[in-house]
């Protein structure tokens, strides 16, 4: 479906070509989050609903299993590095892992293993039905799951503001 507008947190640094982005989950102040507005509505789906401001740091939430969607690769190459974009098969994979730490307002991070891996980024973690966070650093497939949060009030009015100058749309 074509794209018509995006945008992306403005804590997020210039990624010009062919360099792209160079920082790393848990950068101080960045939050990786963006939106991708579609030309027109996606018909028979129920959309996924954020999880309250909060979320993430209640009792409720510490060390309980979360499942994320994602897209990406099961395992890096031996050694490390990310596999070639022609071994990707282009299925969904669902992982389960426990939430281990709420670094701060924009980051928080998943236990291994079950973690996030190349290919998966964006993709939402769910905690009880709802979005805590999207993938944003898990590129080694294990050895660190960052996660940047959108349970938080910060995240949730960026969103609430994107939408209403974009879209006109309002929570």
């Amino acid at each position: 479906m074509p794209v018509s507008d995006f945008a992306h947190h403005p804590s997020i640094p210039p990624c010009p070509p062919p360099v792209g982005c160079t920082f790393q989950g848990l950068d101080p102040g960045i939050l990786d989050v963006g939106l991708v507005f579609l030309s027109r509505p996606v018909r028979h789906i129920t959309p996924a609903r954020l999880a309250k401001p909060g979320t993430l740091e209640t009792a409720r939430a510490a060390g309980e299993l979360m499942i994320v969607a994602g897209y990406g690769h099961l395992d890096s190459l031996p050694g490390g590095g990310s596999p070639p974009d022609s071994e990707w098969d282009g299925l969904r994979r669902i992982k389960i892992s426990r939430l281990q730490t709420v670094n701060d307002n924009e980051w928080a991070t998943w236990s291994v293993p079950g973690i996030v891996c190349y290919g998966d980024s964006g993709a939402p973690t769910f905690f009880r039905a709802r979005v805590v966070a999207l993938a944003s650093d898990g590129g080694d497939c294990y050895e660190h799951d960052y996660r940047a949060r959108v349970d938080t009030t910060a995240a949730q009015d960026w969103i609430d503001q994107t939408m209403a100058d974009v879209l006109g749309w309002q929570r």
